[in-house]
């Protein structure tokens, strides 16, 4: 079902959008990011192997990001690494089909590939002292080939972990699963919503295979009440298919039943997604100047921006290359890895500090570089964020979310 179709079948069930002033809270992708520098820990040069997936807009930015870290660290002998593919492109302005981010084998565009096609780059990797995989939808993938005796490791880091969830390790190779703290950057997401928008009324999505997701509307929630105290906000968390999508159609019944839900009063225009492999597609929908939501975006966790250049207000973001950093700089060997994880294999990450020697955060937010150009009240708005950011960062804001 094309974007075309789903606006059609939408527009019976659309409020007229909100008036703005500025016309439209617009930005562009740059994640806040640090020197991600890593001197890694003494001991035996470290094999790294990543597989150069593409699972979505979100995975390529992951994997270029991881790239450039491990890169940099081979050419300084610091670990032996490899990277089987080709390094996933960046999606342009312009190059935006009408399912954005849904899997296609015969798409060329980015964020195009299936995950058949992600698994057969395993098969090029035969062994290795760390597997690193951008994405958790990758994790059953390598387990098989680990346990049939074609791929062998010492230990497998999933920085994404979405899509990982319900995968059983029945190896002796353990996994470890990064976990990031993704509530300051749904804060900030709810922060910019409310901040940007005229008429205090929110949608509020999240989908049913983010193990985080009810963390994440938690702290959307509570960054939209810091900033707009009476907000109305329609939340709901939407199904799954095989793939690990909310179908077209999914999307479009259940934003009908909470507009119904609503009544006529009810004219939100500001969308605050966590919508997994599915929120490119939903945010161009969402954003289409034209379409018949006619509506603007925040949300988590990648950066969407260029997906709609004057509707994306900002999107908080997982820094996975700060977070491999820090495993590469303290942890040695599988048992460093071990002693930095939970019992069940997490390692969470979340604001600097928050483990020792963290001295940038894992978690950010998208800046508003893009929104200040086109809206005329986009430097008092940033400027107010950054406030925001600063604060929650030294643990002043003074406020509760996610028992933060």
């Amino acid at each position: 079902m094309t974007i075309a179709l789903i606006s059609l079948l939408l527009l019976c069930g659309c409020p007229p959008p909100a008036s703005k002033s500025g016309n439209t809270g617009n930005t562009t992708s740059q994640t806040q990011q640090g020197s991600n520098q890593a001197t890694p820990a003494r001991g035996q040069q470290q094999v790294v192997a990543m597989v150069a997936s593409d699972l979505g807009i979100g995975d390529g930015v992951r994997v270029r990001e991881l790239d450039g870290l491990l890169a940099n660290l081979g050419e300084t002998k610091d670990i032996s690494y490899t990277l089987y593919g080709t390094l996933p492109l960046q999606i342009e302005f312009g190059e935006i089909d009408s399912e954005v981010g849904m899997p296609d084998p015969e798409s060329k565009l980015p964020g195009k590939m299936t995950d058949l096609q992600a698994a057969a780059l395993l098969d090029q990797v035969q062994s290795c002292d760390w597997l690193v995989l951008s994405s958790g939808y990758l994790l059953k993938s390598a387990l098989e080939r680990i346990d049939n005796g074609s791929l062998q490791a010492k230990a497998v880091i999933v920085v994404d972990e979405i899509g990982s969830d319900g995968v059983t390790n029945t190896t002796s190779v353990p996994v470890f699963r990064l976990r990031f703290d993704i509530c300051p950057a749904a804060f900030m997401a709810g922060a910019a919503a409310a901040r940007s928008s005229n008429v205090a009324h929110f949608m509020l999505l999240g989908s049913a295979d983010d193990p985080q997701v009810s963390e994440f509307m938690d702290a959307a929630v509570a960054g939209l009440e810091y900033v707009s105290p009476s907000a109305w906000v329609k939340q709901a968390v939407l199904p799954v298919d095989s793939r690990g999508m909310v179908a077209p159609e999914t999307f479009r019944d259940e934003h009908i039943r909470l507009l119904n839900e609503a009544g006529q009063n009810f004219n939100a225009n500001h969308y605050i997604l966590d919508m997994t492999r599915s929120t490119p597609y939903i945010t161009s929908l969402i954003a289409q100047p034209q379409g018949p939501l006619n509506g603007y975006v925040s949300g988590g966790y990648e950066d969407l921006r260029h997906l709609a250049e004057s509707r994306v207000l900002t999107f908080g973001v997982k820094k996975g290359d700060v977070a491999l950093a820090w495993l590469l700089k303290n942890c040695a060997t599988v048992a460093d890895l071990q002693a930095a994880s939970d019992p069940d294999g997490y390692i969470l990450f979340g604001l600097k500090g928050s483990r020792p020697g963290l001295d940038e955060s894992a978690v950010g937010y998208t800046s508003l570089e893009y929104y200040e150009r086109y809206n005329p009240d986009g430097p008092e708005i940033a400027a107010e964020l950054e406030t925001i950011w600063r604060e929650l960062e030294a643990g002043e804001l003074g406020v509760d979310y996610c028992d933060h």
